[in-house]
């Protein structure tokens, strides 16, 4: 029988029938479907069945009519497992998490990124206006109350609290998240409020952050404003090299120091080898000026007081310093080439 057919056509009364795979097989495969018992075998992704009837482990939908199998992406940290029911796609959510996909905590819960699962806010009834926390844990005190919990009483606690700084989930959705102890979303600050809020948030909205994505840690900053910087990184935004650094990139700047000791092991010998037959071969070595200062293209103008010649920075070469030696670039007064 052709692809796409079964059946024993060389016996008697035999013949060869189409295989009935519910328009989820791809005949263009060969072996597909069994050429004798009409099994199919290679379903489309998501499917599966003998007659490729079903939604795969993973998926969920009809594949039959409407044949709309879809993936259930059943959030990892809120989920036991990767399968959902077959028909609804409702994942197996652990305890206190909800939602179809398991990516949202109970009213009056919220996410512990430390022990990776919703607990408990905990609000203090008399102190707080309701039950429910914000995604940092952190509950709506009435007045006169303070503390995440609101369970400090304002008059014998006025200094402003001190949150730890929160961590997202990684490899989670958004609303996994985490958001800054002022109530802002991520990426965004609010302004510091006066001393005489006693810590309560500032009338004024949300700023962006605005850091900058090779520069920066995250989206997230700190609620001066002030973004977290690679190594080698400053400024608010995060946006440019810090003393001492070079080649802005993502993930940080590089070392000055540490780089031209890293790329030079083998071309510092070389250039200092270049140097030295140089030197033997110079007849007319560099005076000191009038002012008694040499005359080399280099900060500092270094030189042998004995013979005059310039002492060249790293890779530079000639009676001033003022080249570069081959294989080289770049010149600078300062660093060499």
């Amino acid at each position: 029988c052709a692809e796409g057919y079964f059946g024993q056509p060389s016996l008697p009364g035999g013949s060869c029938q189409p295989c009935q795979c519910n328009d989820n097989l791809d005949f263009s495969i060969p072996g597909s479907c069994d050429s004798f018992s009409g099994s199919c075998l290679i379903c489309k992704p998501g499917t599966t069945g003998r007659y490729c009837e079903l939604c795969a482990d993973g998926y969920f939908g009809d594949a039959v009519d409407a044949k709309n199998c879809q993936p259930c992406h059943c959030n990892a940290n809120g989920s036991f497992s990767e399968v959902c029911h077959a028909q609804t796609g409702q994942c197996e959510c652990k305890p206190n998490v909800q939602g179809r996909q398991c990516d949202e905590c109970k009213p009056t819960m919220w996410w512990d990124p430390e022990k990776r699962f919703c607990v408990s806010c905990g609000c203090n009834p008399i102190g707080s206006v309701t039950a429910q926390c914000d995604i940092t844990g952190r509950c709506v005190c009435k007045s006169g109350f303070v503390g995440k919990q609101c369970n400090l009483s304002r008059q014998v606690h006025r200094q402003k609290e001190q949150p730890q700084r929160a961590q997202p989930v990684l490899g989670s959705p958004q609303r996994w998240g985490v958001s800054s102890s002022s109530g802002c979303p991520r990426g965004a600050y609010r302004p510091a409020a006066p001393p005489e809020t006693f810590g309560l948030q500032s009338a004024r909205g949300c700023i962006p952050c605005n850091c900058n994505s090779f520069g920066s840690k995250s989206f997230d900053c700190e609620e001066s404003g002030q973004c977290w910087c690679q190594p080698g990184v400053t400024g608010k935004k995060c946006d440019r090299c810090a003393h001492g650094y070079f080649n802005f990139q993502e993930g940080g700047c590089t070392d000055l120091i540490f780089a031209f000791f890293e790329k030079v092991q083998w071309i510092g010998m070389f250039a200092l080898f270049i140097y030295h037959i140089i030197a033997r071969k110079t007849k007319n070595p560099l005076k000191r000026n009038k002012a008694g200062a040499c005359d080399c293209s280099h900060l500092g103008n270094n030189c042998d007081p004995k013979t005059g010649r310039c002492i060249c920075p790293p890779n530079t070469i000639g009676e001033k310093c003022s080249k570069c030696v081959p294989n080289t670039w770049g010149h600078s007064i300062t660093t060499g080439c």
